[in-house]
């Protein structure tokens, strides 16, 4: 069975389902009660990390070719992107099935579907 875009209702479930579980680790924030992130008496915060690199959330491929959907690090947003797209500043090189290819200032960078995500439970290995 496909939907009006051609594309098999499965796929089209997932990747919803990946871009609402996305959104919903985005906003989950902790309890204001708790002490999470606040650091213990004697211990200093942690430094900026460094740049956080996109989160790939699905790949579907349709008529009109591959799409990867990827949260932004920096606006904290999921959308669609084909290649030639650019995401937190850096060109999509290649989308494939498991797996996107960027590139920016710093050279290459690969994302991949089993990429841990913030707020995902661990996979077992």
């Amino acid at each position: 069975m496909a939907n009006s875009v051609g594309l098999p209702v499965k796929t089209v479930v997932l990747v919803s389902l990946l871009i609402a579980a996305g959104a919903q680790a985005q906003t989950a924030a902790p309890d204001p009660g708790s002490s999470a992130g606040i650091p213990a008496r004697g211990e200093t915060a942690p430094g900026p990390a460094g740049p956080v690199k996109p989160l790939l959330y699905g790949v579907i491929y349709g008529e009109r070719g591959w799409i990867a959907y990827i949260e932004d690090p920096t606006t904290k947003s999921t959308a669609g992107y084909r290649v030639g797209d650019t995401v937190a500043g850096q060109t999509i090189e290649a989308i494939e099935e498991e797996r996107v290819v960027l590139k920016g200032p710093e050279g290459e960078l690969e994302i991949r579907l089993s990429d841990e995500k913030p707020g995902a439970p661990k996979r077992p290995r």
